[in-house]
């Protein structure tokens, strides 16, 4: 097994229609039963989009190309974490998509982008904020095109 690095990824990961986001519980600390967006730590020598590519897969099963994986920002938190958010907005809608079984390491869900705004508690807190931010940059550039 490759070492890890103190380098984060996730992804937002939305359906088609913006409606649905990839969820999964937190099965360790921090935010142990908590959700939050599918990702994990790099490996040595792997860049952000291969190390995201790779955990999102290993989670959720879905196998997205690097080139429909964007830029969010960066989040650097005094030494401790290096966070680095991308999102991704699928072609089709969330049923059309198998997550992995709930056998899995963690249980994913399909959850309504509405649910996250009125149920936040059940979530990371800084989850409901980059969902908005995403939703926000992709409703601006779908209307500059």
């Amino acid at each position: 097994m490759q070492k890890e690095t103190d380098k984060y990824t996730v992804v937002v990961c939305l359906d088609a229609s913006l409606t649905r986001i990839v969820t999964r519980f937190r099965d360790k600390d921090p935010w142990c039963g908590y959700k939050n967006f599918p990702g994990g730590k790099f490996l040595i020598g792997e860049d952000a989009k291969d190390c995201l590519k790779r955990e999102l897969f290993e989670e959720t099963g879905l196998d997205i190309p690097t080139e429909e994986i964007h830029f969010l920002r960066r989040d650097v938190d005094e030494g401790k974490k290096d966070l680095h958010i991308y999102y991704t907005i699928l072609a089709q809608e969330a049923d059309e998509y198998k997550l992995v079984e709930e056998g899995a390491r963690e249980l994913l869900t399909w959850d309504y982008v509405d649910d996250l705004f009125l149920s936040s508690d059940d979530y990371v807190p800084d989850v409901p904020e980059i969902v908005g931010e995403v939703l926000r940059l992709s409703l601006t550039q779908s209307e500059c095109e």
